[in-house]
């Protein structure tokens, strides 16, 4: 895994730092219908660049989970994903003035991490040469699902994850043991891999628009294949992309 590419971050829509709910294994069945379950997450921290604003809620109330610190990197490791017809449909199906939808969608292997300036480039190394032996592979999702923060500052509508599970697992372990040796905390156990779709502030929105999902869009979804082909190391603004073999 020799490939890098090494580019500034202008997203400023959604942090990468993704929301990750405790759960077990999802089978991969073609759902009749999204499933509408409400499920708690862990907290969805705020990425945050050098600059330290004072700002805890943004124009579209937005909450900042943890206060921006000086020399505190917020810190991501995921697979990122494009917006194809399958999941374009979902969200055109469900965006509204109070259904917002993410520019980034991605598969988190790790949770948030807030690492020192120092630490962020020999993490990165470390990352790449954990994963050095991970070969590209696909997954397809099995439902959609809501979730909600931690904090119960913003819910999500989200993919969960049923082919390449077991994949994902193996990635996240690896990234698990860097984050030890940087005494970060481990990925949830078990996981329930995801993809964020749309967001809003309460979760009654979110479950109206589940419920408007035309069957064959959901069906459509879950058929889908998409390569996982890159691993994403993301440290503030600056993102490390790491090809697979």
């Amino acid at each position: 895994m020799d490939s890098l590419v090494d580019y500034e971050s202008s997203d400023s829509e959604h942090s990468s730092c993704d929301e990750q709910p405790v759960g077990t294994k999802r089978a991969a069945p073609v759902p009749e219908h999204p499933s509408k379950r409400r499920t708690t997450v862990p907290a969805l921290p705020a990425f945050f660049s050098p600059v330290i604003s004072d700002e805890t809620k943004d124009a579209k109330g937005r909450v900042r989970s943890k206060p921006a610190t000086r020399n505190s990197w917020a810190t991501h490791v995921y697979f990122q994903l494009k917006r194809d017809d399958a999941l374009g449909a979902v969200i055109s199906a469900t965006e509204s003035d109070l259904v917002h939808p993410l520019d980034d969608i991605h598969i988190s292997i790790s949770k948030c991490l807030y690492l020192k300036d120092h630490e962020t480039e020999g993490y990165s190394r470390a990352i790449q040469d954990a994963l050095t032996r991970a070969k590209r592979f696909v997954i397809s999702f099995a439902q959609l699902a809501v979730l909600t923060n931690e904090d119960k500052t913003r819910s999500f509508l989200t993919a969960e994850v049923g082919r390449g599970y077991h994949d994902l697992v193996q990635c996240m372990h690896a990234v698990d043991k860097v984050n030890a040796k940087y005494n970060q905390p481990p990925f949830y156990d078990p996981p329930r891999f995801h993809a964020s779709l749309l967001w809003s502030l309460t979760e009654a929105p979110l479950q109206d628009a589940i419920a408007r999902i035309p069957e064959d869009v959901a069906t459509a979804l879950c058929h889908e294949e998409y390569h996982v082909a890159a691993i994403h190391v993301k440290s503030g603004d600056r993102i490390k992309v790491y090809k697979m073999p």
